[in-house]
């Protein structure tokens, strides 16, 4: 676009342009169509991906799963050999619990206990059950047929070697870390002090960030069974061997009737509950199976970049070479606001080029492309004798992942193929971006 047809564009938008009932005029809509390209659409790029399906936080809220789910992490807790049930008494708080949301009121320890009933544990997955014991001053204030929510804000789990195994208080890892940030950051090396911040404690072997997620599986009268679920897929970290789990509980909050407009009943209790357990043998002497892919000029650069089959089911991570998704001819309108350089564009005449760009046939195309270009379409592994194991559902981000600077997606897939099921040879089938590829997979150790 010259000088001249970008004024002449402007004395339109001027001359014809209401603020208050804006319209495209026929003259301006003559002079638009013979714009080029929209200039950028990285924003809307962003928003298609997100609303996708595809999870990219570290952190999996309650909101996400629903109950369904749930079950199903826990059957596959139940079904697996890593698991441990605990028969132990409560633990009462060490310290007088305090009622934060009734004027910090002081209440008895043994008002609120805790135990663990049973553990789930394997290189990649970490799944407690506790068991929370509410007095009847406590449970009185809950009313069951509304709903629960309950979760630990500070829970922190440790082992034996004090390998911080679960944590989401920053400050509370880096005082039991020792981590002092100002030691190694130089300004000099283009990256900034945040960015340098996690760099640390993604590289520190002491330290464990896997998703998380947990759910209340059951509500009684006088007690919450509270299940939390973390996992490290596609961190190609693995949890350690340990004989002990230690738990700190400093906070307890309760949710009763969430749904509702003024947000339920909302109860918040302080306090310090530990807990110590050892683990079984089946957890310390746990196993991981490993294959490897071999070579195949027919998947290109496309690879298996790991194959580890757990206890639990068996995680594995790709890298496919993503297609380059062009814009389209579809919105100059769009890149007209950006040429005009309106300090602050009209809502109404934001919102007539966004709809008008939405309703075009190129751009739901665009959406498509960009949607699939992050997205696994069908994947599942194939034994020697033709049996199909499909993809499990579970705490994670199934099929999630990220594309890489040099234009490489990388997902991370969990199956429902597990120690029982070895076989010496088996077949990868993945669906991307509308080809099949077939991975031909060896077993390679036993670690």
């Amino acid at each position: 676009m010259d000088n001249k047809d970008l004024q002449d564009i402007k004395n339109l938008m001027k001359d014809k342009i209401a603020v208050s009932n804006f319209q495209l005029n026929s003259n301006m809509d003559k002079k638009i169509k013979k714009i080029s390209l929209i200039k950028n659409l990285s924003t809307i790029a962003a928003c298609i991906i997100f609303t996708s399906g595809i999870v990219f936080s570290n952190q999996i809220s309650t909101k996400i799963y629903d109950l369904a789910v749930a079950k199903e992490v826990e059957k596959i807790a139940v079904n697996t050999k890593t698991s441990a049930k605990f028969n132990v008494e409560y633990s009462e708080s060490n310290e007088e619990i305090i009622d934060l949301e009734n004027n910090n009121q002081g209440l008895s320890q043994d008002n609120l206990k805790i135990k663990v009933d049973d553990i789930v544990m394997d290189d990649n997955n970490l799944k407690i059950t506790f068991n929370i014991e509410l007095s009847d001053e406590i449970s009185k204030k809950i009313n069951g047929q509304k709903g629960v929510e309950a979760e630990f804000p500070d829970l922190l789990i440790t082992d034996e070697n004090e390998n911080i195994l679960y944590c989401k208080d920053m400050q509370k890892v880096e005082q039991l870390l020792n981590i002092d940030y100002t030691a190694g950051y130089v300004p000099e090396n283009n990256i900034s002090f945040e960015e340098y911040k996690e760099k640390v404690l993604q590289e520190n072997e002491k330290y464990f960030d896997g998703y998380v997620y947990f759910y209340v599986l059951k509500y009684s009268k006088n007690s919450i069974n509270l299940m939390y679920n973390m996992n490290l897929v596609g961190q190609e970290r693995y949890y350690p061997r340990c004989k002990n789990l230690n738990f700190e509980i400093r906070n307890i909050k309760i949710i009763n009737d969430a749904e509702n407009e003024f947000g339920g009943t909302k109860l918040n209790y302080q306090g310090k509950w530990n807990i110590s357990l050892e683990l079984p043998e089946n957890i310390i002497n746990r196993k991981m199976n490993t294959y490897k892919m071999l070579e195949n000029d027919s998947n290109g650069e496309n690879e298996v970049v790991l194959f580890n089959v757990l206890n639990s089911g068996t995680e594995v991570k790709l890298r496919f070479k993503a297609p380059e998704i062009t814009e389209s001819e579809i919105s100059p309108q769009l890149k007209l606001i950006n040429e005009l350089e309106l300090e602050n564009p009209t809502v109404q005449i934001r919102d007539y080029f966004i709809d008008e760009l939405m309703a075009s046939e190129e751009y739901r195309k665009y959406q498509d492309d960009l949607a699939k270009k992050y997205m696994v379409e069908e994947a599942y592994i194939q034994d020697e004798t033709g049996k199909r194991y499909e993809l499990q559902r579970g705490a994670y981000a199934n099929g999630g992942g990220t594309i890489s600077e040099d234009n490489f997606y990388e997902p991370a897939l969990v199956f429902n193929f597990k120690e029982r099921d070895i076989k010496e040879k088996l077949k990868l089938h993945v669906k991307y971006f509308d080809v099949d590829y077939e991975f031909d997979l060896v077993k390679e150790a036993e670690i």
